[in-house]
């Protein structure tokens, strides 16, 4: 996250920014690492020691507290000067396949299935697998959004008889992007969804209702949108409830 002074924070829990540590090296080097501010004091000790181990002296250091009254905000490579967030980009769609792909092998199952995703990733071939993905509400709900609810949710489908193997990521849930992993698949038939709670860090328990088949791909211009105005909507929602925990401490 980046704050409107151009403060970067890595953040935990709650979305709350983490306490961020500079140490100053003997050779002048600085080095910069974030934790929760619960943990905050101990990691100092720990540094401390460190580098009396390896320098035999006590290097200086800072402490950067977030400023009082200060926002923070989600933050990407595509992001303009007021901090707003960007969408899209071979990169992104390239970072949200290898998410994909990355859940479908620590599941165990076969690498064979995921070959052409593996080219996309490694830019040795050019995606045409991954779409952003709204559905009109008229048609159905995706899973039940919380009205408070932050979360990152990715849902891997395979269906053997219907021979397509696809992946539906959702991010801060307003980056929602369907990846067809592979049209010809004739594995396991695969339901498996991952979902974590940003605000708690926790694992939640998603339905996730999209099923698919090979023909889909082909029209998803009728079954779903990609429009900025869309995505717009979904951001400013997890702008505000962002600021309204902000507000809160």
């Amino acid at each position: 996250m980046k704050s409107s002074e151009g403060d970067f924070k890595i953040v935990g829990k709650g979305l709350r920014p983490h306490s961020k540590l500079t140490t100053i090296l003997p050779d002048g080097r600085k080095i910069t690492e974030f934790v929760e501010d619960s943990q905050f004091k101990e990691f100092i000790e720990e540094k401390k020691a460190q580098l009396k181990k390896k320098y035999s002296i006590s290097s200086e250091r800072y402490y950067e507290e977030k400023p009082a009254g200060e926002y923070y905000k989600i933050q990407n490579s595509l992001s303009n000067e007021e901090f707003d967030i960007g969408f899209g980009g071979e990169d992104f769609f390239r970072s949200v396949i290898k998410i994909a792909v990355n859940f479908y092998i620590k599941l165990g199952y076969e690498i064979e299935w995921v070959q052409r995703a593996i080219s996309v990733i490694r830019k040795e071939a050019p995606n045409e697998m991954a779409y952003f993905f709204y559905v009109r509400p008229e048609r159905y709900e995706i899973h039940n959004l919380g009205e408070n609810e932050v979360s990152h949710i990715i849902h891997l489908r395979g269906d053997k008889s219907k021979r397509v193997l696809y992946a539906y990521v959702e991010l801060f849930n307003m980056q929602n992007v369907l990846i067809r992993l592979n049209s010809d698949y004739q594995g396991p038939d695969i339901n498996k969804t991952y979902a974590i709670d940003l605000k708690t860090g926790e694992e939640m328990q998603k339905d996730v209702n999209i099923i698919l088949g090979r023909h889909h791909f082909e029209i998803l211009h009728l079954i779903g949108r990609d429009n900025m105005k869309e995505k717009e909507a979904r951001y400013r929602r997890v702008e505000k409830l962002i600021e309204k925990m902000q507000l809160r401490e």
